[in-house]
């Protein structure tokens, strides 16, 4: 008895190190192949959500393919000076069915994808960066963007416009009369774009954004592959 449970524990460990090796090298195949098709950043990671990989594998199906990067774009603030804040890029691939046989030739070679869900995420720091000095600076605080030192406190909001500009627009102040009111809205809307076709990856457009916590999230689509997503 107790050698059989050896043996079956001893199998179990082979089979999920065979599994880790199988993930490992599959993820790096995939990396090789979205740089070198796609030009995907250097610092790409690739990571694998699908278990048991090896019974994917054969079915040439992916339950999740992560792929997460830190970049640079080209910015203009409004007074004209080109900068180059950071951003964290992530893509997730849901449902992924691929030619398998292609991959181990180190091509990506996509036949289908049921949900693409991606973003470009902006620091507080590189916000700022991207707005200019001479806007003041940008407070991100629990969902939400401050201009700091100013009174009345005035709120903004961000919108995407043209997929590839974002604009600050000020709300209403959270407090002060009607005098305060109409001198937080008689602000200048300041707005800066994006230049993506050098710097964001696949030909990524701007789609929303939204404030999370301290931070800027973009979606952007990805019009390369929306071409393979099950309708």
């Amino acid at each position: 008895m107790r050698k059989l449970l050896f043996s079956a524990v001893i199998l179990l460990a082979l089979l999920l190190a065979f599994e880790v090796g199988i993930t490992v090298l599959s993820e790096r195949g995939i990396q090789k192949a979205l740089k070198s098709q796609y030009g995907m950043p250097d610092n790409l990671k690739v990571s694998i959500n699908s278990f048991p990989l090896t019974l994917s594998l054969i079915r040439n199906h992916l339950g999740q393919l992560r792929m997460t990067w830190d970049g640079q774009v080209n910015t203009i603030t409004p007074s004209g000076e080109p900068v180059n804040p950071t951003y964290y890029g992530q893509i997730n691939l849901y449902d992924v069915e691929l030619d398998m046989p292609a991959l181990l030739r180190t091509r990506l070679e996509i036949r289908q994808i049921s949900r693409i869900k991606a973003a470009i995420i902006f620091s507080e720091e590189s916000l700022n960066l991207a707005m200019g000095p001479q806007n003041g600076y940008l407070v991100i605080d629990e969902g939400r963007i401050f201009q700091a030192n100013t009174d009345p406190k005035v709120q903004y909001k961000l919108k995407v416009s043209n997929g590839d500009t974002i604009s600050l627009e000020p709300l209403s102040p959270s407090t002060g009369d009607s005098d305060s009111l109409q001198n937080s809205q008689s602000s200048i809307e300041v707005t800066y774009e994006v230049t993506i076709s050098n710097k964001l990856p696949l030909d990524a457009r701007l789609q929303s954004a939204s404030i999370e916590r301290d931070r800027v999230v973009i979606e952007v689509a990805i019009p390369i592959w929306e071409g393979y997503i099950e309708i």
